[in-house]
């Protein structure tokens, strides 16, 4: 069977899978521009196809590390809170000196005296 005769068939199978008639019963609609286009045998070879996977796995992986940092920055310091002063709302960190790029935390602000609950 050649190229072009598969996908036809395979055409003809989506088309009768989207109308849920079966196919010799029903006079087949015009085929939508994506259903033309698979049949034109329009598809990426395997290795494209592959590495566009591969890609869109680590804009992914980047984009779930940048938006989940900054929570998982204020659970570490409430954990490091509670190890060093206990848990509970009675504990109250206060750092009683500004802050420089040594501190703990992110982006300290060396204006400002900081207090964690």
């Amino acid at each position: 069977m050649s190229p072009t005769m598969t996908s036809l068939a395979a055409g003809s199978v989506l088309a009768a899978v989207f109308c849920a008639v079966p196919v010799a019963h029903a006079q087949q609609p015009p085929a939508s521009p994506l259903v033309q286009q698979i049949n034109d045998g329009n598809w990426l070879d395997a290795q494209e196809a592959g590495s566009l996977r591969d890609e869109l796995y680590y804009q992914r992986a980047v984009h779930a590390y940048m938006t989940m940092l900054p929570a998982l920055n204020v659970i570490g310091m409430r954990d490091g809170s509670e190890k060093a002063f206990g848990a509970g709302y009675h504990a109250l960190p206060i750092w009683k000196q500004r802050m420089d790029s040594r501190a703990m935390v992110p982006t300290p602000n060396a204006d400002v005296i900081y207090s964690m609950s």
